[in-house]
């Protein structure tokens, strides 16, 4: 049986939504902390790491030529948002919309022309300012307008590659801001929206900024045998040993707290060497303070020590580029 128009408008509705929140996560990532999409209050809420907040409204519009819903879909807008504006610890109000003419004004269109638009209340044309105060007049809203942004994210077409198209160009843009050159773009916007849309379905479940960006370091500390060339294992025991616990290795090279810790400890080992030395003593002296972090119990005990020693010899590789990242987030 075909999906009704209906179902297929709250589908469209809802993935806008999740890439919405996509957006909104990366133009705060570093002052963000966490973000809920279907919050308790608002379709996208952030919090920041001082506890403040960010609360936006989506609406989507499945045919960007069809401006006959628009004026209804900022009037909803307003009224939820006027609610969460009283809500203590507030700080943004957003109104995003995928629509290029979310105030059914011709005249205004050009402000909203581009792939993604951002503009607070006090930078919109008179004619938008004045339909948004008379919306608030008429209903008694009280918001407070310099807190009010309002978006337009390009978000259309049949295809995927079409309607993902703006968001795939604003993540690598992000990319090349934090440095990021080996990972795919395609590959972190999959994983995203497969997250984001968990989260709008349960209603306790929010997204931290580490598990959004661990992903980015932890594909950069995936394994590979050309990484470990320099070290001193035979290379038939590499290759075996890979084989069998590669999923391993890259699983605790990839767990941020697992991570941390090792950073933290190398930090915190200084012996008189050079940089290549000192990553040799340190995983030589030190493997077996992380045995109690492995699962590795039945193995042998020789598999043992180069499978932690690979995933320290790993991970202490890929620090810069951690660190890189990691401060570039503030993480």
């Amino acid at each position: 049986m075909p999906k009704s128009s209906n179902a297929t408008s709250s589908a469209f509705g809802w993935e806008f939504q999740s890439n919405a929140a996509i957006m909104l996560m990366l133009d705060n990532i570093k002052e963000a902390s966490k973000v809920k999409v279907e919050g308790e209050n608002e379709d996208v809420e952030i919090t920041f790491s001082n506890g403040k907040t960010l609360m936006a409204q989506a609406k989507a519009v499945e045919d960007p030529n069809d401006f006959s819903n628009v004026k209804t879909k900022l009037e909803e807008a307003l009224r939820t948002l006027n609610a969460a504006s009283k809500i203590i610890g507030v700080e943004h109000l957003v109104y995003i919309t995928n629509s290029p003419n979310p105030f059914n004004s011709i005249q205004t269109m050009h402000k909203f022309s581009g792939p993604i638009n951002r503009v607070p209340f006090s930078e919109l044309p008179p004619i938008c300012q004045n339909k948004i105060n008379d919306i608030c007049s008429k209903n008694g809203y009280n918001i407070d307008r310099s807190m009010l942004m309002v978006c337009v994210m390009q978000f259309h077409g049949e295809s995927e590659d079409e309607r993902y198209k703006v968001l795939h160009s604003s993540i690598m843009e992000f990319f090349n801001r934090i440095e990021v050159y080996k990972v795919s773009v395609n590959k972190i916007l999959s994983l995203w929206q497969t997250a984001f849309r968990v989260n709008s379905s349960q209603r306790t479940y929010v997204i931290t900024k580490e598990s959004m960006m661990w992903p980015i370091i932890a594909i950069q500390c995936e394994v590979h045998e050309t990484d470990l060339e320099d070290d001193d294992y035979d290379e038939a025991d590499v290759t075996e040993i890979l084989r069998k616990y590669k999923a391993i290795i890259n699983n605790y090279s990839e767990r941020f707290e697992f991570v941390s810790t090792v950073l933290s400890d190398f930090s915190d080992f200084y012996p008189a060497t050079k940089s290549k030395e000192r990553v040799k003593r340190f995983i030589s002296e030190r493997w077996e303070q992380y045995k109690r972090d492995f699962d590795l119990k039945n193995t042998d005990t020789d598999i043992e020590k180069i499978v932690i020693q690979l995933t320290l010899s790993k991970i202490l590789k890929s620090r810069r580029e951690i660190v890189r990242i990691k401060g570039r987030v503030k993480l």
